[in-house]
């Protein structure tokens, strides 16, 4: 093609590559350029670098110093904050004019504690996700339980003194032993001293206080509906939902619920418009309509899910569940006014069961949530269209069954609700 454009220039070809990877390297110096524009340490740390390999011993002192009073004064209490003073604590112990042949080096001892804190505030962030994961996924390895003891210890050691280590201590004793009280405390603590926190663990205590909300509403505790919900508008407020331009699916996923069982519908359609550019790329489509789907749910309109959902393949696990458990309470409620449709129910009931038994990557305990659900709108489907007696039968049945604490099905609340209305 660009022999027709430069005809008597052969080698244009090779000329324009030059360019673009001239420009290409232009464009690389640029964006680096751009970040250390922005980073104040980064300039700080390369200053020293320099004065270093120039021999400027002067220079290098006063620099890392300057350094390490602007980390202690204007940096937030964190791991990235300890791990800058742990480094900058190292260049300047094992500076060549540094005299180590003191009893005691006032750097050795702060690279030492920064570097002990940056560790455990690392591992403690760490083991929150560990657990949230193994409560869903059987094939993580089981938790060290004396590495668990020994972060926990180190962090209760400065609980009173760094929110960092108070706040991931409150959240791994909830994620332990759920407790509405205690998660309550938290959101209350979270709001208080999240400013002290930077923005990476802002985001990931927020997903987690809003994902255990999240699993308490699916339970059937509908008192936290309220706070849900207002832990979500406080979240789109300060910023907090957007985590490298990627907002959750999960926390989303449980707002929006919240919002429409609280009738809040223009809220819920309002924020998934809005924030459907910053779903997860790869399922965007899939779970923008899946929460579509969830707001036709609430507002019974149920004729527009089955339609909605038939168009979408749902290549994602996951989200394959949750449309088929969607799906199944639809037609469940569809079924209550047009029996007909009571084959259809028990055949995606058996396509369910099927299905989640293939999932390995799910835990024993999440797959238990959806059998349970399975058997409980099998039984009824069945007693539905019965005479009086046998439903009353039934429900007092399943009213025992859901009171025990050990069953905990999935949508626990919708559940009660169609058991208390047989």
């Amino acid at each position: 093609m660009l022999s027709k454009f430069f005809p008597d220039n052969p080698k244009a070809k090779i000329q324009l590559n030059y360019a673009f990877h001239d420009l290409s390297t232009q464009l690389r110096k640029w964006m680096i350029q751009k970040e250390l524009d922005v980073d104040d340490y980064l300039q700080r740390r390369l200053l020293i670098r320099a004065c270093k390999k120039q021999f400027l011993h002067q220079q290098f002192f006063k620099n890392t110093r300057q350094t390490l009073d602007a980390l202690e004064d204007d940096f937030l209490e964190v791991p990235n904050t300890w791990l800058m003073r742990y480094e900058t604590n190292y260049k300047l112990f094992y500076h060549v004019q540094t005299p180590k042949n003191q009893q005691e080096v006032e750097s050795l001892t702060d690279m030492e504690a920064n570097l002990e804190l940056f560790y455990f505030g690392s591992k403690i962030r760490l083991l929150c996700q560990k657990i949230i994961r193994k409560q869903v996924f059987k094939s993580l390895p089981e938790i060290d339980a004396s590495e668990l003891e020994l972060t926990l210890n180190f962090a209760q050691k400065y609980q009173d003194v760094i929110p960092f280590f108070s706040l991931y201590l409150q959240i791994i004793h909830h994620l332990k032993k759920p407790e509405k009280s205690a998660l309550n405390h938290f959101i209350r603590n979270f709001k208080r001293d999240r400013t002290k926190l930077d923005r990476l663990d802002q985001s990931i205590l927020f997903y987690i206080a809003a994902n255990s909300l999240n699993n308490l509403t699916m339970t059937g505790d509908k008192t936290t509906l309220k706070t849900q919900f207002d832990l979500f508008q406080y979240a789109f407020d300060n910023d907090l939902v957007l985590f490298d331009n990627e907002i959750g699916s999960g926390p989303f996923n449980g707002f929006l619920v919240a919002a429409c069982m609280l009738g809040e519908f223009k809220v819920a359609q309002k924020m998934l418009k809005k924030y459907k550019p910053f779903f997860n790329p790869k399922i965007k489509e899939d779970f923008a309509n899946l929460m579509q789907c969830t707001i036709y749910f609430h507002q019974k309109k149920y004729e527009k899910i089955e339609l909605s959902l038939n168009q979408f393949s749902f290549k994602i696990p996951g989200l394959r569940i949750r449309s088929r458990h969607l799906l199944l309470r639809s037609l469940y409620e569809r079924y209550l006014k047009d029996k007909t449709l009571k084959a259809t129910i028990l055949s995606e009931l058996v396509k369910l069961r099927k299905y989640i038994q293939k999932q390995n990557v799910l835990s024993e305990s999440r797959k238990i949530t959806y059998y349970t659900l399975i058997v409980i709108v099998r039984k009824l489907t069945n007693a539905a269209h019965k005479r009086p007696s046998h439903r009353a039968k039934v429900k007092h049945e399943l009213t025992i069954f859901l009171n025990d604490e050990s069953n905990k099905p999935i949508s626990r609340d919708w559940l009660l609700e169609k058991i208390d209305s047989l």
